[in-house]
């Protein structure tokens, strides 16, 4: 073995460490003070408290009480029976065993600042498979991981914030497309499921468009493809993997359906409330160290005063970078794809309705008839798919 060979193993090493290490300083820099308060405070305030609650009921219930976490006498007193929806089973499971010798507090903010480094981490990872630039991959990861979507649901949204498995399943999946094995496959459906077990918006706000927009583009530009049939077996694995992981999790909220739509569909009327502004794209948010003074007063007259569910912003340079795309004459079959991804999940995002500084524009947008799909309106908050559309937006920054 010569010299070079003995230090491939130290390089590859250090390709994963560095940006680690890098995600990991500006994650403490970012969320500061997080870290010096780690045992004794969570981030944010509203529906993180709530969270917190639901990792301990879920421990609970199961260990302790040895029952199913999805009836409580405990809450909505003098009611004593109260259905309980799980909204992060990744979370809520991971964190049982560990509740006992850590604390729910440390465990909470650990699920916290990972969700950062590994967004900026498993980006950073697709960028390499993509661009095969690790200077431009690690921007892409910083794109993503510190976006203004992820920092309003840092303030209150832990299942919202568990993106990191977003970039993952992307990654698995493009290499089970390229070399497809069964292996490959299994590998997929275990992220897939980790993102339907991190929040299920991201099952109709995330894989939705992005498996949808993913089998039309297949349909269309790449139909000599389906003739390869390890990749029909890979796919078969992937999905039954997938909905082996997931239906456990979700199969009780089944039989609380009636109940769950009839209040959704109530709800979802008012889904224009909870849309992107067409100003939100491109002004940064109200709570802005720098910008914030002068569009606070303009998020104000948007549809909610809400930020946390009108904040889509993904920066001017990122935001420029991929309209570039549009325009680049190396123009590559794989930019198309990502491009039609940040399309379809902004126009998810925009609601039933186009409003522009909180006016209303012009009705009939893609998400007026995704309502009338069989159960999309669970999925009653459109902004929510601006998560997909930030991580379309970063792979497109890095082709660029």
């Amino acid at each position: 073995m010569n010299i070079a060979d003995q230090q491939r193993p130290s390089i590859r090493r250090q390709g994963h460490a560095l940006p680690l290490t890098a995600y990991a300083f500006l994650t403490t820099v970012v969320t500061w003070p997080v870290v010096p308060r780690f045992f004794t405070h969570i981030p944010g305030g509203g529906d993180a408290a709530w969270f917190l609650w639901q990792l301990w009921w879920f421990k609970h219930a199961l260990l302790d009480l040895r029952q199913l976490p999805y009836r409580t006498d405990l809450i909505y007193y003098p009611l004593t029976d109260v259905p309980v929806t799980s909204q992060t089973p990744f979370n809520e499971f991971l964190t049982m065993p560990l509740q006992v010798a850590i604390g729910l507090v440390p465990l909470y903010n650990v699920l916290f600042l990972l969700s950062f480094v590994l967004s900026g981490y498993f980006t950073y990872l697709l960028g390499m498979a993509l661009v095969r630039r690790r200077s431009v991959a690690f921007v892409g990861g910083v794109i993503f991981a510190f976006c203004a979507y992820r920092g309003m649901r840092g303030l209150g949204h832990l299942s919202l914030l568990t993106t990191e498995w977003m970039p993952l399943a992307l990654l698995l999946a493009i290499q089970c497309w390229r070399r497809p094995t069964w292996q490959r496959g299994a590998a997929t459906g275990i992220a897939t499921a980790l993102v339907a077990l991190s929040s299920p918006y991201y099952v109709g706000l995330f894989l939705f468009p992005v498996m949808g927009i993913g089998g039309g583009y297949v349909l269309l530009a790449r139909r000599r493809r389906l003739k390869v049939r390890a990749l029909w077996r890979a796919a078969l694995v992937a999905a039954t993997v997938a909905a082996l992981l997931t239906l456990p999790f979700y199969l009780p909220m089944f039989f609380m359906l009636s109940d769950i739509h009839t209040v959704n569909q109530d709800l979802a009327l008012s889904s224009w409330r909870y849309a992107a502004d067409l100003l939100s794209w491109l002004l940064p948010p109200g709570f802005h160290p720098l910008w914030g003074s002068y569009t606070a007063p303009i998020y104000a007259n948007f549809t909610t005063p809400n930020m946390m569910e009108t904040t889509v912003f993904v920066g001017f340079i990122p935001l420029l970078l991929a309209l570039s795309t549009l325009v680049l004459r190396r123009q590559q079959r794989a930019m198309r794809y990502w491009q039609l991804v940040a399309l379809g999940s902004g126009l998810m995002a925009m609601g039933p309705s186009l409003h522009v500084a909180g006016r209303k524009v012009m009705d009939g947008l893609l998400f007026q008839w995704l309502l009338l799909l069989p159960g999309f309106t669970l999925f009653r908050i459109p902004s929510r798919a601006g998560i997909t559309t930030a991580l379309a937006v970063s792979v497109l920054a890095m082709l660029a």
